[in-house]
């Protein structure tokens, strides 16, 4: 803890936000002197994971006596930020108070699937594309929003101070921004992140919100990520190119020797076709659903195909050393620990039972039948999502997020 307090005085941080992100991916903490760090760690009630998206605290989804967890300063996240100056964060682990981790804690079920791959000597790489909405304030006087312009690189808009200030905030966090585009919605826009390990990454999405918030809000705008803020315009996604990894090596388990798409490869599209079941970390609201229509750039089903953008599951054309999945179902407004970790156990558990998935479709998988609620037959996963966006989720959602990764 000596070395985090050294960082922090050398970039004349006087306060820092110890950050953690409750289940909807929503940042928690404590604002804290940068002395305090040496007597961490800090308390925190367990509560704080399980707020509902109403603010509402669901105490029967913790134990009866509210107890305390622990929060652990994680020193390889530790940010100065320039604006304003003396502030900066750091994201912690979550702990009980006998130095167990809280198992429910988004963070810790994702490291939970990242530990079952490196029992097998493999590591998950991601990227993940954020969309968002960029939005004058309706109350800041001749707002006016920024005019469609799909893949346009016009950057003269009203937005694009904003923007360069975001970008700018990104480089200096070290997130990993790789490319701006403006997308086909007015004043949509996507952020690309570079590939690399699943929990930096996810961070990385998690940051990226609270700066764009921040930033937009200090120059009289709204960054939005809702999954389908307008009606009658495109949904934000977080797509998400996955792949695995040798660790010894480097090697992409994805491809033979040969450049031929592996067993591997195939297993672990099998297992991401049954991610219907996760529907409630991929799109954990009602209106996440609104985003899921067909001829909107979203899934209406698991299928996949080479570069087709009507799947739930697009496989890019690339060299076969970059040989990936992108999982085109999770909304924007997901938790991306949850969401990966989800995605990364069913590509596993694909690949430990060598499961074979459908055949690939050359063309429009709208044409083919729609799987996901609201279209699935019975809809047990839209009930499932509905008590999360309800806020009353009850033990099976605790049960589950305890439960422990493919073994």
């Amino acid at each position: 803890m000596k070395t985090l307090v050294e960082f922090f005085r050398a970039h004349a941080v006087m306060h820092v936000d110890c950050l953690f992100f409750d289940l909807w991916g929503r940042p928690r903490g404590k604002t804290v002197k940068v002395e305090t760090l040496l007597a961490s760690p800090l308390a925190f009630p367990q509560v704080a994971l399980v707020q509902a998206i109403t603010g509402d605290c669901l105490q029967e989804l913790v134990d009866a006596s509210d107890p305390d967890m622990a929060l652990y300063p994680d020193e390889e996240t530790a940010w100065a930020d320039p604006l304003p100056p003396g502030r900066g964060w750091v994201l912690c682990d979550l702990r009980t108070p006998e130095g167990a981790p809280v198992a429910w804690a988004p963070r810790a079920v994702l490291d939970r699937v990242l530990t079952a791959y490196a029992a097998r000597g493999l590591i998950p790489i991601v990227a993940p594309e954020i969309e968002f909405y960029l939005l004058p304030d309706p109350s800041v006087e001749g707002a006016a929003p920024t005019p469609a312009d799909p893949y346009g690189m016009d950057r003269s808009g009203p937005a694009t101070a904003v923007l360069d200030r975001l970008l700018g905030a990104c480089e200096t966090a070290g997130l990993g921004t790789t490319m701006l585009l403006a997308e086909v919605g007015s004043g949509q826009f996507e952020v690309n992140l570079h590939h690399g390990e699943a929990r930096s990454r996810a961070e990385s999405v998690l940051l990226f919100k609270r700066l764009a918030r921040q930033t937009a809000a200090a120059s009289g705008w709204q960054a939005c990520f809702m999954a389908k803020p307008l009606a009658d315009a495109p949904g934000s996604a977080m797509h998400v190119h996955q792949s695995v990894i040798h660790a010894d090596s480097g090697r992409n388990v994805f491809s033979e020797e040969t450049g031929e798409a592996s067993g591997a490869f195939l297993g672990f599209l099998a297992g991401q076709q049954g991610l219907a079941a996760a529907l409630p970390v991929m799109a954990p609201y009602v209106n996440s659903w609104r985003r899921l229509v067909a001829h909107s750039a979203a899934p209406v089903n698991m299928e996949w195909g080479e570069d087709n953008r009507t799947c739930g599951l697009r496989v890019p054309h690339s060299a076969p050393e970059a040989r990936r999945v992108e999982n085109r179902l999770p909304g924007i407004d997901c938790n991306p620990y949850l969401a990966l970790a989800a995605s990364l156990a069913a590509g596993l558990r694909g690949m430990d039972e060598a499961q074979t998935p459908r055949p690939p479709l050359a063309d429009s998988a709208y044409a083919a039948t729609a799987s996901l609620p609201p279209h699935a037959g019975g809809r047990p996963e839209r009930d499932a999502g509905l008590r999360l966006a309800e806020g009353s989720a009850g033990p099976s959602l605790r049960d589950a997020l305890r439960s422990p990764a493919p073994t």
